[in-house]
């Protein structure tokens, strides 16, 4: 059985040096920092009612800090999320949804997975976590939470970070339900079923100029839509309002699963002029650099590595790029401008030949206005595990079917004679002494 999660971070879109603070995107307020929640601001309120509501705090226009290194914080999540399970789908720029499988509710080592998140987060950052048998629940559990406690849940912490268990899952925890077996609990039977008390403003599927006009004709839990009933909604709604009351269907929402969208397929570094102050073309070397210094660096924290890099840049004459593949992956900052360099040296320096000139090397030409060095075909460095069992109750690693390592050396050695050995190989000096002793 698989047990999911969503998280949603809180203070993670942009950085500011202020404690109370809040991100703005056309004027609507998208984040921001933990003391700014606590002081009643939320994330749909516009500009004038958070200024009201709190008026120290700092605003941030989000769109000016997309670019900055400190505000992509998720990004150093997502490895730590993904050496847990394999099954993540990321939500840029801050949520995500985590599949684990086990017998059990493995809330123990969701906790020690927080944990971990937590020391790479700051005072005013941290991550909203649901976790409930499906995708849907968990991220229902945790957009309920923004707008009142979820009756039933279970409310814990890891460090600063907030796990929110759903009612199925802390029934099935207290009766000591097997997830293998739903028959033997109501609650382990029933997963979503008190997804019927959750408020309709906090539903973010439907839009919100809907869901104030449902609110308006006094339908403001999901139990109301379905006493409604679809043809009174569909009259109002249109037919809208039939994928609305499917979202109420236990037998749907045990079908959903994560669509595994990470690693990523590519990742980049870009770079781009101020205006009017574009540089030569014989800057690029100098520009390209440091780009290729911060992803390798994004690449070993990642433990991460590249079988393509490639380079595309933009001028007031055209743009223009090439990449390079590599028979290994690449991580090391002198591996990848290594790659870059045999395309820039050619780039600088086009060949007279009109069949040997490329496109690129045409249109490298005037001023730079921006750069991009980008990796793809990512693979992890580290061994992962691929198959797993359940063995006493813990989820691990399967084992391999060969366990007898002796019996396999016998069998090889049989018929190729000294094929394999044990321990350590012995060096000229010790083969030798052995042939004068005879042994």
């Amino acid at each position: 059985m698989r047990f999911s999660l969503f998280g949603r971070g809180e203070g993670v879109r942009v950085s500011c040096a202020q404690s109370l603070w809040a991100s703005t995107t056309r004027e609507v307020v998208t984040d921001a920092s933990v003391s700014a929640r606590k002081r009643g601001v939320r994330v749909g309120m516009n500009r004038a009612t958070v200024q009201a509501l709190v008026p120290d705090v700092a605003l941030v226009r989000e769109e000016e800090q997309l670019q900055s290194p400190t505000a992509l914080v998720m990004e150093s999540i997502w490895p730590i999320l993904w050496r847990f399970s394999p099954w993540l789908e990321t939500r840029p720029p801050d949520a995500f949804w985590l599949q684990v499988s086990g017998q059990a509710p493995p809330l123990r080592e969701v906790r020690s997975l927080l944990q971990r998140v937590d020391a790479l987060l700051t005072d005013e950052q941290r991550l909203r976590v649901g976790f409930a048998a499906t995708p849907f629940l968990a991220q229902a559990l945790v957009e309920w939470s923004f707008w009142e406690k979820v009756p039933g849940a279970l409310y814990r912490k890891a460090g600063r970070q907030q796990l929110l268990l759903s009612p199925d899952t802390v029934m099935s925890v207290a009766q000591g339900v097997s997830a293998r077996n739903p028959s033997s609990g109501v609650a382990a039977g029933t997963p979503g079923q008190w997804l019927a008390d959750m408020p309709v403003v906090a539903l973010w599927l439907i839009p919100e100029r809907t869901r104030e006009a449902l609110v308006q004709l006094g339908m403001r839990r999901l139990r109301d839509l379905q006493r409604a009933g679809p043809e009174r909604l569909s009259r109002h709604f249109g037919k809208d309002a039939f994928v609305w009351l499917s979202w109420l269907q236990p037998q749907l929402q045990t079908r959903q699963s994560v669509r595994v969208n990470y690693p990523p397929p590519r990742w980049q570094e870009a770079w781009r002029a101020e205006v009017g102050e574009a540089v030569s073309r014989d800057q690029l070397w100098a520009v390209v650099k440091p780009l290729a210094a911060s992803l390798s660096l994004r690449l070993q924290r990642a433990e991460l590595g590249a079988l393509t890099v490639g380079l595309t840049w933009r001028t007031d004459a055209g743009e223009g790029g090439f990449e390079r593949a590599a028979k290994r992956p690449l991580w090391r900052e002198d591996a990848v401008l290594a790659q870059l360099r045999s395309g820039l040296e050619r780039a600088l320096k086009p060949t007279a030949d009109a069949k040997l000139r490329t496109a690129a090397d045409a249109k490298l030409a005037g001023q730079l206005e921006a750069v991009c060095v980008y990796v793809e075909g990512l693979r992890s460095l580290s061994g992962t595990q691929l198959t797993f069992e359940v063995r006493n109750g813990a989820f691990e690693a399967a084992r391999p079917a060969g366990e007898n390592v002796e019996q396999l050396v016998r069998q090889v050695n049989h018929r190729y004679p000294n094929g394999l050995r044990i321990g350590v190989r012995p060096g000229f000096r010790e083969l030798r002494l052995q042939a004068v002793l005879g042994i």
